[in-house]
């Protein structure tokens, strides 16, 4: 009976007692599980700007950069918060996560792997970076003693 029908419907046919509770047979109705509405998210409320004027001036209070799924942040800027990283020395876990990056974006990213000692956890995945950006990231960390998480799934770029 197994590879006629998945565990659910096995189950659901046993039902609590633990004997047969369907005893149509296969060809029984079997009724799919209720539709599940989940709320859409709700969108990233970090102010770009500011973030990057905070990361600029090495605001000790700012441990945390989340900007995933933020979609609209320019390409320059999105490079110059890995330029203002190199010397920040406070911000210990930075995600751009679903924001369309690219290899510009991997390439600056990994001049800032060589240079900061604070981040140790980068997160960039679900963007696009080619498998050129990702190597330039790789071999950026050889030298980075700080960096302890990294997550880089889901790129759309693949090849070159």
């Amino acid at each position: 009976m197994y590879t006629l029908m998945s565990n659910k419907q096995y189950y659901d046919a046993l039902g609590t007692t633990g004997t047969i509770a369907n005893t149509e047979g296969i060809n029984s109705v079997v009724k799919p599980d209720p539709f599940k509405i989940f709320p859409d998210e709700l969108p990233n409320p970090t102010n770009v700007e500011e973030t990057l004027e905070r990361i600029h001036s090495n605001d000790s209070s700012l441990s945390e950069v989340n900007l995933n799924n933020i979609k609209d942040i320019p390409i320059p800027t999105l490079k110059e918060i890995f330029e203002a990283m190199k010397g920040n020395s406070h911000v210990e876990s930075l995600s751009i996560a679903a924001t369309r990056s690219n290899d510009p974006v991997a390439y600056s990213c990994a001049e800032m792997l060589q240079e900061n000692t604070s981040l140790q956890s980068l997160n960039i995945e679900s963007n696009f970076i080619t498998s050129d950006g990702m190597m330039a990231i790789i071999k950026a960390m050889n030298g980075n003693a700080t960096l302890v998480e990294f997550k880089i799934d889901n790129q759309v770029g693949g090849g070159r």
